[in-house]
């Protein structure tokens, strides 16, 4: 049996579509892979799939939302006792509510465009 030794060929690089960053595509998405593999860009590729799967699906967040109401309804400590259990992440919880609310306030304050 013959054995071909071709010279591999080197895959160019390309740019992530987030940081615009020279990244070396894995050879097994042939030419498919559009995002470099930091965190901060998968996250960004992640949330754009996400964003564009409700756009074809515009039941799916309704129907996500049921699903939760009634997971809720079935469970309705487990937001209090998640808390009870890590003082962090009530902290963590009530700074990001104040953070929303000034900011959901200082939105409402300096919108002149509805008041007349």
């Amino acid at each position: 049996m013959e054995s071909h030794n071709r010279p591999r060929r080197r895959r160019r690089s390309k740019h992530c579509r987030c940081c615009r960053e020279l990244f070396d595509p894995d050879p097994r998405t042939q030419g498919k892979q559009q995002y470099c593999s930091k965190e901060s860009c998968q996250s960004h590729r992640q949330r754009q799939n996400e964003y564009r799967w409700l756009a074809d699906n515009p039941d799916g967040l309704a129907y996500q939302q049921e699903l939760s109401k009634k997971w809720y309804k079935t469970h309705p400590e487990y937001s209090r006792e998640r808390r009870k259990k890590d003082p962090k992440l009530a902290r963590r919880n009530v700074e990001l509510t104040r953070e929303r609310m000034r900011r959901i306030r200082r939105d409402i304050l300096f919108d002149k465009t509805s008041r007349y």
